[in-house]
């Protein structure tokens, strides 16, 4: 019986040997942590998942309308249909010219001014919509830099309040060491020390002379002003640009470019009118005085 059972008491021996290197709790917390892993894993693929969707379903709806937008343009034969109308005018615009007669030179260069204009006009919003994106850039760097000098003076106006708190602070840290190093572990008295010395050597602490914090407080504030006040011109120089860039919009699409006809149309009939001989109204009047003279002498 005892020879039968050896293997028996060997396997179980094998057995608790490889248990031996086994942690139960090590393997839940690895466990938990490969679960956790794997469920943050599959929510940012699931989440990846159906951002690409939605990508490719935008593709797909804006290649379909690509296609319809398409078919549409070479069903309407537009490029034939235009270049038609443009031809038909090009033929005819010699005639048209020819029937102003000796005003055909003022009406090109009526034409071609308010070309010129419109030009000009484009230039100068372009510009004014640069130097507005530069000043917006300045304003913005203004504002930033104001608000590092409001924060810095700030701090230094609160000193007060913030030196009360530390010194409550430090003080408890310090008369709970002193005269404590029987009752409390050597290191922690040390450290403690070490870390009150360290506040002060790195400027944590702060405990300017009163004369200093003066001037101190002083300086920040000249600097807020200073900058309070070139953000406040640079803001209004900003916004005079916004009143530029806006007239010269409205310029442009309302009072030149929304309907040239119209816009030549009123020229022509100012000029035209300009151009006829005014006639005075004294010798108008004599001339039918005269006229009224010798009908009734009949």
């Amino acid at each position: 019986m005892a020879e039968q059972s050896a293997p028996e008491a060997r396997e179980y021996q094998g057995s608790a040997d490889q248990s031996a290197g086994i942690d139960p709790e090590r393997e839940i917390r690895e466990l938990t942590e490969l679960v956790y892993y794997s469920d943050n894993l599959a929510g940012n693929l699931k989440s990846r998942a159906e951002d690409l969707k939605a990508a490719l379903a935008k593709l797909q709806k804006e290649r379909q309308e690509i296609a319809k937008q398409h078919g549409e343009y070479v069903k309407g034969k537009y490029n034939a249909k235009l270049r038609e109308i443009l031809s038909s005018v090009k033929c005819s615009l010699p005639d048209y010219r020819l029937a102003l007669g000796e005003k055909a030179d003022d009406a090109d260069r009526l034409i071609e001014e308010l070309k010129a204009e419109i030009g000009q006009a484009r230039k100068d919003l372009a510009a004014a919509r640069n130097s507005l994106d530069q000043k917006k850039g300045e304003v913005k760097k203004l504002a930033e830099a104001l608000k590092e000098r409001q924060d810095e003076f700030d701090d230094s106006i609160k000193l007060s309040a913030t030196l009360t708190v530390k010194h409550k602070y430090l003080k408890g840290l310090a008369d709970g060491i002193a005269g404590s190093v029987n009752n409390k572990p050597p290191f922690e008295v040390y450290a403690t020390a070490v870390e009150i010395v360290r506040q002060f050597d790195e400027a944590e602490v702060r405990v300017p002379f009163p004369g200093d914090y003066l001037d101190d407080l002083m300086k920040k504030w000249a600097a807020v002003v200073a900058a309070r006040k070139a953000l406040t011109t640079a803001s209004a120089q900003e916004a005079d640009l916004q009143g530029k860039v806006q007239q010269y919009d409205k310029l442009l699409k309302e009072d030149l470019t929304k309907d040239r006809i119209a816009v030549l149309l009123r020229r022509w009939q100012q000029q035209t009118k300009d151009e006829v001989p005014q006639v005075d109204p004294e010798a108008q009047s004599d001339e039918e005085v005269s006229e009224w003279g010798a009908v009734t002498s009949l």
